[in-house]
């Protein structure tokens, strides 16, 4: 099972499935980070069959709607839980506390008793967090918040975001920074909690308990493995069963950092999938591509065979294999055409399905055609073509600064 199902599958069962009440609808409240990781592994329908009706920021005001239940999927934060305890918790009278006088116990039973009869945002709350919440944030939680209110508190152990099947991201763009830049040394322990906690998610996620390798020519390597080690047995302590199982028992998790390899940085990889990430517009595996004079979105992820298939290869192969594979599908189009009854209306529908073809009026391009743009537009840009030879060659690309640029990237023959 790929990482996108495994989390896909764990968010329906222990969060959408789990509090159903038979055919009520339910609102979905979401905070910065927990869109994208449902994005990753699940698609809006499948959130819609479990009785979610609607999807709603959690830092944007809306109206209430208290004959709906809520389930929060937030991450264990400030900006997260402040909105949480507005949304359910009462509000702090401006009479309660003046001049430093306690008001008398009559005057504040009255005032708690106004505060109490104040409607809430949502019907009850089933609050999840991505991550341990810390016992400062869970204090102020069940100081503010009435009992009734709060169904399900819990936390599912999905820190990091799905990116592939064998592939996933922390979000912590600041993380690199933290590690090796000094002039950040007073966040480097808590940028490395935060990244421990995130991988120790994953590790619990798949169920597995590895054992933790570093590269030991770097101090911090070492510091941060021992950070690992230690929320893994955390996590362990807490589910005795995880790492079980003949599978499971010889995971490892290596721990290197850049300096290891300082060269690849400075280079530009001649795959499909790396030189359409850095030289195509995309944002989120959305590409922006013209049909027609007119722009649209297209998603390119894992949902596409000709992009799994494609996207490791060197640019002029997947080239290539592209033009190859429009051809196979034109002649065995028409093949089954021709061949009458020897063919079943099955297998014809079958072969039409994966055809590539685009029809007038067609909203969206199709995969192949795409990836031919794609191929095209990358080589156009990072290859010069041979003129002796049809074939495209390896050379130096034009090298080309801005000011604001801070990356660069040299392809070499």
């Amino acid at each position: 099972m790929t990482l996108k199902n495994l989390v896909g599958q764990k968010v329906i069962n222990e969060i959408l499935k789990s509090k159903k009440n038979g055919t009520d609808s339910r609102v979905l409240v979401v905070d910065r980070f927990s869109p994208r990781m449902l994005s990753a592994c699940l698609k809006m329908y499948e959130i819609a069959l479990e009785g979610i009706t609607r999807v709603q920021d959690i830092n944007k005001s809306t109206e209430p709607l208290h004959y709906l239940e809520a389930v929060y999927i937030l991450s264990p934060a400030n900006d997260s839980v402040k909105p949480l305890i507005t949304d359910f918790g009462f509000r702090r009278n401006r009479f309660s506390d003046f001049s430093g006088f306690r008001i008398s116990k009559i005057t504040d039973f009255l005032f708690r008793r106004k505060r109490k009869e104040r409607r809430t945002q949502y019907k009850a709350a089933h609050v999840y967090f991505t991550k341990a919440c810390p016992k400062e944030l869970s204090k102020e939680l069940y100081k503010h918040i009435s009992g009734k209110y709060k169904r399900t508190m819990k936390h599912i152990n999905i820190a990091f975001i799905p990116c592939e099947s064998q592939v996933f991201s922390l979000d912590f763009p600041d993380g690199f920074q933290c590690y090796y830049n000094q002039n950040k040394i007073s966040q480097r322990a808590a940028a490395m909690e935060r990244m421990a906690e995130q991988i120790a998610t994953l590790c619990a996620t798949l169920g597995v308990y590895p054992a933790v390798r570093y590269r030991a020519d770097n101090e911090r390597n070492i510091e941060f493995a021992q950070i690992i080690q230690h929320k893994l047995n955390r996590y362990k302590a807490d589910d005795p069963t995880m790492g079980d199982g003949p599978e499971k028992s010889h995971s490892q998790l290596l721990v290197i950092d850049r300096g290891v390899d300082g060269v690849s940085p400075l280079l530009h990889e001649l795959t499909f999938q790396a030189m359409a990430y850095d030289l195509l517009p995309s944002e989120n595996d959305v590409y922006n591509c013209l049909k027609s004079g007119v722009e649209k979105n297209v998603l390119v992820n894992e949902n596409d065979d000709h992009w799994k298939e494609l996207r490791h290869q060197i640019i002029a192969v997947a080239f290539q294999n592209i033009s190859k594979n429009w051809k196979t599908y034109v002649n065995n189009l028409k093949k089954s055409l021709t061949a009458g009854d020897k063919s079943s209306i099955s297998d014809l529908l079958i072969l039409i399905k994966k055809m590539p073809t685009i029809s007038k009026g067609a909203n969206n391009l199709h995969p192949v055609c795409l990836h031919w743009s794609g191929c095209v537009f990358c080589m156009s840009l990072s290859l010069l073509q041979d003129e002796e030879s049809p074939r495209s060659r390896r050379e130096v690309a034009p090298l080309q600064l801005w000011e604001t640029a801070t990356t660069v990237r040299i392809t070499l023959s």
